[in-house]
């Protein structure tokens, strides 16, 4: 085959656009859309939870190491009324969030005391080390929203 000729070298080159975009598209999807997608999943919590959780988890599933998917899906958790999961949920990502950024970690951690209070579980939520002095600036990172989606009686 002579891909110097430009009629042979045309499918070749569009099978490797196809193959370079296939590989990068997971990559793009992150870059683009996670933002968007996170919103979504932020107003689904508050109007239709079970979709919202639905979102999360195929979100988890393509992009475990998200911290953006992983907070959708506590949140969903939340807005379905597992509370328990919801708080262990906020409470990994606290962790994950510590050493980089402590005030994010700290409004994580409280989340997480809003889950287990909902979870009627009051001592777990006293027991978790939140800072109640800690300085409320997220110093411009990308924060999750303060208040979790009310509480269904």
């Amino acid at each position: 085959m002579n891909l110097h000729t430009p009629s042979r070298a045309m499918p070749f080159l569009a099978m490797l656009v196809i193959a370079l975009v296939l590989i990068a598209l997971p990559r793009l999807d992150s870059l683009f859309f996670a933002n968007l997608r996170y919103s979504q999943c932020t107003s689904l919590s508050v109007s239709d939870p079970q979709k919202a959780l639905k979102l999360a988890h195929t979100w988890r599933a393509r992009s475990p190491l998200s911290p953006l998917a992983q907070h959708c899906a506590a949140i969903a958790l939340y807005a379905t009324q597992d509370y328990t999961h919801a708080a262990e949920a906020f409470i990994a990502l606290a962790k994950a969030a510590q050493a980089s950024n402590p005030t994010l970690a700290n409004k994580l951690l409280e989340q997480a005391a809003q889950a287990y209070e909902a979870a009627g579980q009051p001592d777990r939520a006293s027991s978790l080390p939140i800072d109640i002095n800690k300085n409320n600036d997220l110093n411009g990172s990308t924060a999750p929203p303060a208040s979790l989606p009310p509480k269904n009686p």
